[in-house]
């Protein structure tokens, strides 16, 4: 990891300013500026990229790739970070499930940390923080629909329906058709549907005779045919079959600043009362 020095932010991610007022949008642009961090390829800590900067609570990826992972007992998840995506370094917090995590620069990366800069520049510009909830808003969905992908019970349908969401955000359309430039093992690709590699690799093969998907020579991936499909209609929960708390959740208890009380720690006191 390296620091570069700070860079002006809204000039790195214009998208940002969208939502100020076009007057004030050139004063903006010359006003925040945040510290500037690059990843090369490789493993590493969020806590890491949060050591630069002034009291920093976050970092937004401006180029490159990253891999999260998450493996909750032994079966381990995927998620894709790109441009625009948020990487914050609190840890997870230990509970009952215990997960555990690891972040990965697919390749050389660099983020923009935001810190007390930032949020001085919300106090002018609040719209800048209301982009910055909608960017959390559309991870959240995409993890959404991920999950959702991830259920299909169809192998082949979800290594199709996870690409072309993949392809959505890093997609070009050249003569071919629509091409994924992202290079994906079947291993990392059964990470991110929930499959393991072999049924992966047999569910290629299947989607290759059928010309749905192709890897090209380069490590690509061609999707096929990619006319809209009509959506099935959702068919939400009703009555006793919506989830529902049978009682009120007990409150949190608050311990003196002194000797703080983790939360997990009291939910485990109540559990085993």
């Amino acid at each position: 990891m390296s620091e570069d020095g700070r860079i002006a932010l809204l000039e790195a991610d214009p998208d940002l300013a969208r939502l100020v007022a076009a007057s004030e949008v050139p004063r903006a642009r010359s006003s925040v500026t945040v510290p500037l961090v690059s990843l090369a390829e490789g493993r590493f800590e969020p806590s890491e990229i949060l050591e630069t900067g002034t009291n920093p609570f976050a970092a937004l990826i401006l180029s490159g790739l990253i891999s999260r992972e998450i493996t909750v007992g032994g079966q381990p998840t995927l998620r894709l970070l790109g441009p625009g995506d948020l990487v914050h370094g609190a840890p997870i917090a230990p509970g009952l499930l215990s997960p555990q995590q690891s972040y990965t620069a697919a390749l050389p990366t660099q983020l923009a940390v935001l810190d007390d800069r930032f949020l001085h520049a919300v106090r002018h510009w609040p719209r800048l923080l209301t982009a910055l909830v909608q960017r959390t808003a559309d991870h959240h969905d995409a993890t959404l629909i991920q999950l959702a992908i991830s259920q299909q019970p169809r192998v082949e349908d979800r290594l199709v329906a996870l690409l072309r969401a993949i392809a959505e955000r890093w997609g070009v359309v050249d003569d071919r058709g629509v091409v994924v430039p992202l290079a994906l093992t079947h291993e990392a690709l059964g990470r991110l549907i929930g499959a393991r590699r072999p049924t992966v690799t047999l569910a290629l093969k299947v989607l290759d005779g059928q010309k749905r998907l192709s890897r090209l020579p380069d490590g690509s991936w061609l999707l096929g045919d990619v006319e809209e499909a009509e959506a099935a209609k959702l068919q939400p929960l009703t009555g006793t079959a919506r989830p529902k708390l049978l009682s009120d959740p007990p409150a949190p208890e608050v311990a003196a600043a002194e000797s703080p009380v983790h939360w997990t720690k009291l939910t485990r006191e109540r559990l085993r009362t």
